[in-house]
Formats: structure tokens, sequence, C-alpha cells
């Protein structure tokens, strides 16, 4: 009798569930997406210049070498001055003086010949008129070189923000359209990127020796445009089926 209760009492137990595995979890589908770069440029009148005036003079020891350097800088800055440079727009003068060596085939060491100092004059100014005037006036002082000018226009960024946006509505552009012909529409702007290479004129020029200038003509520089380009990678969400 006790173990036919106990059988009974064992049927009556309940047996415990077996533990299931859980199932993969879902992995949803990225939504669509549609990925467009755009470029924009946008145009500005030359506002600014800069360029360099190079002096360079030797001599027998540092000192002379330096002191020719000081003698032309002065020459040089004076006749800037008078060709009306304003004083504000010589923004430096930078000094640099090195020894001057060759190679002795006799001894087979480097033999030191003198010293050479460098001068440099650094020019920044709005009056892009007269920068042929300057040039000339400074290698008729005793300048021996003059850079390629660099242009600027009165407001870089506004520039900047203007063929960002071109290139922005470039880019959206193009994404509308392929969305449409896709057979839906244009969603949310999700990431966007941005490039930009500005692209400054540097108008070629003659770089004089001093002895040439009096038979050279007078230098003509005549600034150019500057054109900043911009590019963007816009991605938009893809909504399918809602095209018109």
């Amino acid at each position: 009798m006790a173990a036919r209760s106990l059988l009974m009492l064992l049927l009556l137990i309940p047996a415990a569930p077996l533990m299931a595995a859980d199932p993969p979890a879902f992995v949803a589908e990225p939504a669509p997406r549609i990925t467009v770069s755009g470029s924009g440029e946008a145009t500005a009148p030359a506002a600014r210049a800069n360029l360099t005036i190079g002096i360079e003079t030797q001599g027998d020891t540092a000192a002379a070498a330096g002191a020719h350097a000081a003698r032309l800088a002065d020459a040089v800055t004076g006749a800037l001055r008078g060709a009306g440079l304003p004083a504000a727009d010589l923004k430096s003068t930078h000094l640099t003086i090195n020894p001057q060596w060759v190679y002795d085939e006799h001894t087979h060491q480097r033999r030191r010949t003198g010293f050479q100092a460098d001068t440099t004059l650094m020019i920044d100014t709005a009056g892009l008129d007269k920068l042929g005037t300057w040039v000339d006036a400074a290698l008729n002082a005793g300048a021996t070189n003059v850079s390629d000018p660099g242009f600027a226009p009165a407001d870089e960024t506004a520039l900047r923000h203007l063929a960002l946006a071109r290139a922005m509505q470039n880019a959206r552009g193009d994404a509308e359209v392929m969305a449409v012909a896709a057979g839906g529409t244009l969603g949310a702007l999700l990431q966007v990127n941005t490039g930009e290479e500005p692209s400054l004129p540097r108008p070629v020029m003659r770089t004089f020796a001093a002895a040439a200038v009096a038979a050279a003509p007078p230098t003509n520089i005549v600034p150019g445009d500057i054109h900043l380009s911009a590019t963007v990678t816009g991605v938009w969400r893809y909504i399918a089926g809602a095209g018109k």
C-alpha cells in the first residue's frame, strides 16, 4: 500500500520543463540609403596680395655680408615707400647669414669662401593696381628676386560658405532625382561630410636680376578672380514605394 501511494505521488509531481535554446536574434536589414557627392564653386575678385622681395649679398665675413644686406634692405625699403607703399603694408623683414663652401679637389675637404646674407621683405597689401610699380622699384634699388604674389578675397569665410552651400544643393538635388527614379522618395539626411580645395590664382611673373631691370619693360601684374571649390558627401534615407 505504501509503495502504491509513493507511485501515485511521483505521478502527481510535474516533470521539469526542458530548457529550450534561445532563438537566434533577428537581424534587421539596414534601412536603404542614398549616398551622393556634390561639388560647388564660388568666385570673388581678389582684394589683397602678398609677396616677398629677396635680397642676396655676399661678404668675406658674416659681418660684411650682413652690413651689405642691411644697406640694400634700407635702400629697397626706401624705394618702396617712395613708390607709395604704405608703411603698414611692409609686414616684416627676415635676415639669415650662412657660410659658403666649396669642395677642394686637392685636400678633399670643404673650404669656406665667404658668407651669404639673405634678406626677405614681406608685403601684404590691398594696392593691387601698384604691384608692378613696387616690384620694379624694389628691383631697381637692389633686390635680387621677387616671389609670385598670392591673392586673397575680401571675405574668404563668406566665399567658402557659398561654395559649401552650392555643393550641398547639388548633392541633394542629385539624391532626389535618384530616389524618384528608383520609385521612392528621399528621406531625412543622416550624415554629411565635406572637403574643400581652394584654388587661388598665382599669375606667372618674371623674376629679374637687378642688372637686367633697366632694359626690361615695366612689370605688369593683373590679379585674377579667386575660385574656391568645395565638395560634400551626403547620406539620405531612401523611402521605397512612395514616389510619384
